[in-house]
């Protein structure tokens, strides 16, 4: 008997973008509270935004912070770059750093919730697919195939967002500038 694929029933591709975007919403962190623009002291590690077209962030350590401007120490050579206040959009200021092994684990943990939800909802899919037409002549049925495609999304969900929770292991509030 040869073997044959088992053909994807639709309501598994009708499943499939809404459970990514479940997974994304749930997975996302909530918006920090505002800093007081009176919080900048030298040292502190901001990013500003000002209001140029296109928008330049510029990241760096403040140096100085008075009422009329800000200069911020961007780079290993600590160029100066002052701005006025009135042309700055946006300050955000950096209020912690995660150890590497922290941001590792937050990310990765965040990656494998997205690739359990949307692994399980395409089983579950496929589970139903072969309840209700059965294929007598597949080999495997296409809960299995999904199950192990979906363990190894799961997988790679997990590594990718271990990646992305090391470069994303700042946590930023944002300024209130007035």
């Amino acid at each position: 008997m040869p073997l044959r694929a088992v053909p994807p029933h639709p309501h598994l591709l009708r499943l499939a973008p809404a459970a990514t975007a479940i997974a994304l919403v749930l997975a996302t962190a909530a918006p920090a509270t505002a800093q007081r623009l009176d919080h900048l002291t030298a040292g502190a590690h901001v990013r500003v935004r000002p209001r140029v077209t296109p928008p330049a962030v510029v990241s760096g350590e403040i140096v100085r912070a008075d009422s009329a401007s800000i200069t911020v120490a961007r780079g290993r050579r600590r160029t100066p770059v002052t701005f006025a206040r009135d042309d700055i959009a946006r300050i955000d200021m950096r209020v912690s750093r995660r150890s590497v092994g922290s941001a590792i684990g937050r990310g990765a943990l965040r990656g494998a919730i997205v690739g359990v939800v949307v692994g399980g909802i395409a089983t579950g899919a496929a589970a139903i697919s072969d309840a209700r037409s059965p294929c007598n002549e597949c080999f495997f049925p296409a809960v299995l195939i999904v199950g192990v495609y979906g363990a190894a999304f799961t997988v790679a969900t997990t590594v990718v967002g271990g990646a992305i929770g090391l470069a994303f292991r700042d946590r930023w509030e944002r300024v209130a500038l007035r």
